[in-house]
């Protein structure tokens, strides 16, 4: 006697897994990140299901003995992700990489030049305007920044009487004289800010004594 038949379907699967990458949950950025990101990795096959997916941080093959996938890791430093999902047959998708920049120092405090100086005057350490006339100074603030570059500089306002537009200052006949701290801080390409440096500005509305 013979048991009843079990039939079981055969089914051919030729397509490759999809899959993404995120960091901390979302697309990971194209330009810098400040600090450490948490990496994860997903993916789906149609076919005959997810076996693994496997991925490296130093730039090899993550098919030829990358790390099996299982949990979110973190990226502190600019690294290139490769990874590639693989079904239960055997089908791999094409290595996919990502590059993921992370500067996490803030640029150099900046150093000052000043210039362009008419009714002002700059002695190394305060800047010096004179009252009851209208002038202009420029202030260039330079900074290093080794990882993602300097993106930008901010110039403080002033106050009444003053204008600025990137560093260009004018006065005029009224100006106030400003209040302290004057401070010039650069931002690099991944949002850090430096720390400041300051300036002196003061009113000068004296005349130079002679001698007699």
């Amino acid at each position: 006697l013979a048991s009843a038949a079990t039939g079981f379907t055969v089914t051919a699967d030729g397509s490759a897994p999809t899959s993404s990458i995120a960091c901390d949950g979302g697309a990971c950025p194209a330009g810098w990140l400040g600090s450490a990101t948490m990496v994860s990795l997903a993916a789906s096959d149609a076919g005959s299901g997810l076996d693994e997916i496997r991925y490296t941080t130093d730039g090899s093959d993550p098919l030829s003995g990358g790390t099996v996938y299982t949990t979110p890791f973190s990226v502190a430093a600019t690294t290139t992700v490769k990874w590639a999902a693989v079904d239960r047959v055997g089908n791999a998708e094409a290595v996919q990489t990502q590059l993921i920049q992370v500067d996490s120092t803030k640029p150099s405090a900046p150093s000052l030049a000043f210039s362009g100086l008419a009714n002002a005057s700059w002695d190394g350490s305060t800047l010096w305007f004179r009252t009851g006339a209208a002038g202009t100074v420029t202030v260039t603030a330079s900074s290093s920044d080794a990882q993602s570059g300097v993106a930008s500089y901010a110039y403080p306002a002033l106050g009444s009487g003053w204008s600025n537009t990137n560093g260009d200052y004018g006065f005029t006949a009224a100006a106030a004289d400003p209040g302290e701290p004057n401070d010039v801080t650069a931002t690099n390409n991944a949002g850090l800010v430096s720390d400041p440096t300051s300036f002196t500005v003061t009113a000068d509305g004296a005349a130079p004594t002679g001698m007699s």
